[in-house]
């Protein structure tokens, strides 16, 4: 008959940082080759019962720590000292490639290039500026729109058109730049305080137009373009011809724009139309030491206000708000009649450079 085995054994100790000599809460203690574990407690001792053997090799771990192990007698008490466990991470390096800004541009400034330009022709400068964040526009009816910088519009805004300031009939919102898109090589917005170096009247931001430019040793271009409205049955078409020499450079560029009235689901917008004839052109002529430039162009805007917007007294003023449609629609056509903006503008720069050099002796 076999002997039953006794496990009367018992073991107890204390686990302890090996750094601080802090007590170790809620550390495992287990014995190795026995389903036999135990945990620290709040002081970090800890005690096992009920062992088979009378010497058992601990294992002590601890989240954060390094294991430990360590041969244990019975009834004896020990410290355990664990190390903290350091996790070295490896190097990561990150490199990238800074592209070189032009100027001032930042986040408050963005340009609109030639693509994004022609691709609706028809639309004013106020409509294809307020694509762009911060960018929105006031507007008399569907023609006339003047664009806003964070809230500020008309004499808060500098436009700049080749250099020079544009001089429009910017006292009021029934009225609007004057330039045609189409003419312009790329437009920039400048927003917010970063108009201050153009002057006191760039409180809100400015507006840059730069033409094509005139290039030497340039070949020689020339596009063709038209396009079609539905609403409004408007048509336009625009050209653009241009070529660089050794000494001369040119460029012209025309477009032409006629809209019909536009239209609702269910009614039509009378006198809401609009026709607009635009010309440009520039000239370079390089010597040795010298640049003379002359650049040209001219806008003929003839813009429709919706004839219900205008009202002649307060008895009309009020009859078209409570309408639930205007009170005069008529047949769709091209004619623009009154109310209605009529308006001419040109602008001419002539630009010479003298280019000095020191000759040095050699």
């Amino acid at each position: 008959m076999a002997q039953k085995k006794t496990c009367t054994y018992s073991l107890s100790g204390k686990v302890l940082d090996a750094n601080t000599e802090e007590p170790i809460p809620n550390a495992v203690v287990k014995v190795k080759g026995a389903e036999k574990y135990t945990s620290t407690n709040i002081e970090g001792n800890f005690k096992l019962d009920n062992l088979c053997t009378k010497n058992n090799l601990l294992i002590i771990s601890c989240l954060g720590y390094t294991n430990s192990s360590k041969e244990h007698e019975h009834d004896s008490a020990i410290h355990f000292y664990l190390t903290q466990e350091v996790t070295g991470l490896e190097e990561v390096t990150i490199e990238a490639q800074r592209t070189k800004e032009k100027g001032t541009e930042s986040i408050s400034q963005v340009t609109i290039g030639k693509s994004e330009i022609t691709s609706n022709p028809t639309q004013s400068l106020a409509a294809t500026l307020s694509q762009q964040q911060g960018v929105t526009f006031t507007s008399t009816g569907t023609n006339v729109q003047l664009p806003v910088i964070h809230g500020l519009y008309g004499n808060r805004i500098l436009v700049l058109n080749n250099g020079l300031k544009h001089g429009f009939q910017n006292w009021g919102a029934d009225h609007a730049p004057e330039i045609d898109i189409t003419s312009a090589n790329s437009i920039t917005v400048v927003k917010g305080s970063a108009g201050v170096r153009y002057g006191p009247e760039a409180m809100g931001g400015a507006i840059i137009i730069e033409p094509n430019p005139l290039l030497l040793n340039n070949p020689f271009y020339i596009t063709l373009g038209t396009g079609y409205l539905t609403n409004g049955k408007g048509y336009n078409s625009n050209f653009e011809i241009g070529n660089g020499t050794k000494n001369w450079s040119y460029f012209a560029n025309g477009n032409y724009t006629r809209i019909g009235d536009r239209n609702t689901p269910n009614y039509n917008l009378t006198n809401s139309g609009k026709e607009e004839k635009a010309f440009s052109f520039g000239v370079l002529h390089h010597l040795d030491k010298w640049d003379f430039k002359v650049n040209y162009s001219f806008v003929d805007q003839n813009l429709a206000l919706l004839r219900t917007s205008i009202a002649n007294s307060p008895d009309s003023f009020i009859r078209a708000i409570n309408s639930t449609e205007p009170n005069i629609i008529k047949p769709f056509s091209y004619d623009i009649n009154q109310p209605s903006q009529t308006t001419q503008h040109h602008l001419a720069k002539v630009e010479i450079n003298w280019w000095y050099a020191i000759k040095q002796k050699g």
